[in-house]
């Protein structure tokens, strides 16, 4: 067994030490760099994210509160997102809503929720697949302090993730002896994953707890997680009727 692990630990530190960063990528430190790489290696590797297009997964929540009159304690959507343009379409089946992001522009139909629809267009795929998003090119990795997380006292690595310009979004919390990932940040809003599932070779997170300022404000689940081959460009076309911007439609 100790042999075994450490050959992982040698393994996981050759991995770290080849990989440079991606073109374009910017990286505050070395070790920053190799932290995701260990990262990377531990929750199945970069080659079959490599090798698709796009992914498809259901996500579902149950929050505690009701934030509008209308709504519901359940949230719940299929989505489907494009690597690289970050084009995605969502089916939401509780309020039979439908939306789209092309890249540039949203349009929805039927959408009843508080939140805008362009920011719940790709929200979820950052979430679950935020260890292979810190490859791309306009990605910023920064070193942040060791911190926990609620319900953990152990300290984990956490490395601060933006994409393009402004503060830093997100965060990895990522423990420093299995370099897993035990949860993130989303600007004021932690993250405590409970559950790994398998998509493909990939292990994401397929079941977490969402915090704001110590309350629970969501508990989340991932279910039909795979990697695509293709997207399907005929979901961006908008219906008629559609509405376009971040408007409810």
């Amino acid at each position: 067994m100790m042999k075994g692990r450490l050959l992982q630990a040698l393994a996981w530190t050759v991995l770290a030490l080849s990989a440079p960063p991606a073109a374009g990528q910017e990286v505050d430190a070395p070790e920053t760099a190799r932290l995701v790489q260990d990262l990377l290696a531990a929750q199945g590797g970069m080659q079959a994210w490599e090798e698709s297009v796009a992914v498809e997964f259901d996500h579902v929540m149950f929050t505690p509160a009701v934030y509008a009159e209308g709504d519901t304690h359940w949230w719940a959507s299929r989505e489907v997102i494009e690597h690289g343009t970050l084009r995605a379409y969502a089916e939401w089946p509780i309020d039979g809503a439908r939306l789209a992001h092309d890249g540039r522009e949203v349009w929805s139909v039927g959408w009843k929720r508080p939140n805008a629809p362009d920011g719940m267009a790709r929200i979820h795929y950052f979430l679950v697949f935020l260890p292979w998003l810190t490859q791309q090119d306009d990605a910023r990795l920064t070193a942040g302090s060791p911190a926990s997380l609620p319900g953990q006292e152990v300290e984990s690595l956490v490395v601060d993730v933006a994409f393009g310009e402004g503060e830093p979004p997100f965060a990895l919390f990522i423990d420093p002896d299995t370099h897993r990932l035990r949860g993130f940040r989303n600007r004021g809003s932690l993250h405590v994953i409970h559950r790994f599932g398998d998509a493909d070779g990939l292990s994401i997170p397929i079941d977490w707890t969402t915090y704001l300022n110590g309350n629970v404000i969501g508990h989340h689940s991932v279910y039909h997680a795979s990697l695509l081959d293709h997207f399907d460009e005929s979901l961006l076309e908008a219906p008629p009727g559609a509405v376009r911007g971040s408007g409810a439609g």
